[in-house]
């Protein structure tokens, strides 16, 4: 399973957009209780971010696999999407938390498979995070990348 709390550096960055606070996902057994959580200011609507889930294995990679609204944050600055089951990729996938987002599931960001963004349907990436599983074919779309 990987489970993981991303410290952000500060509030500070959080008061320029929400920022990806944690996730779970690739349970052992069943993928149960998978979730994403953002943070940022109290009691505020952020409904101009999403959050992309970037498939990053072989041929696949660079192409939006989810998209999350996120809404409005709860008195202490966090936002969820609740638990899901079997929606959040296992292997090797970003996060990307972009504002003002005019691309479309299934888009593939990655025409030629090179790691690299061909097609930025966003204004920007508020943050981004991405996991590693170590296939030589996998792209990973972030500056920030754990590897399992």
């Amino acid at each position: 399973m990987f489970c993981f709390l991303l410290v952000q550096s500060s509030i500070a960055q959080a008061e320029s957009g929400p920022i990806i606070n944690e996730f779970v996902f690739n349970h052992t057994g069943n993928d149960t209780c998978e979730y994403i959580e953002a943070f940022g200011e109290a009691n505020t609507d952020y409904s101009a971010f999403k959050i992309l889930q970037i498939g990053g294995d072989g041929t696949g990679a660079g192409t939006i696999d989810s998209i999350f609204d996120i809404g409005t944050t709860d008195i202490a600055g966090f936002w969820t999407i609740g638990f899901l089951t079997s929606v959040l990729e296992n292997g090797t996938v970003t996060l990307l938390l972009v504002e003002s987002f005019t691309g479309s599931l299934g888009d593939d960001l990655d025409t030629d498979n090179d790691g690299v963004v061909d097609s930025a349907p966003w204004l920007r990436i508020v943050d981004d995070v991405a996991v590693f599983d170590g296939a030589s074919s996998d792209r990973t779309y972030s500056s920030t990348i754990l590897s399992v």
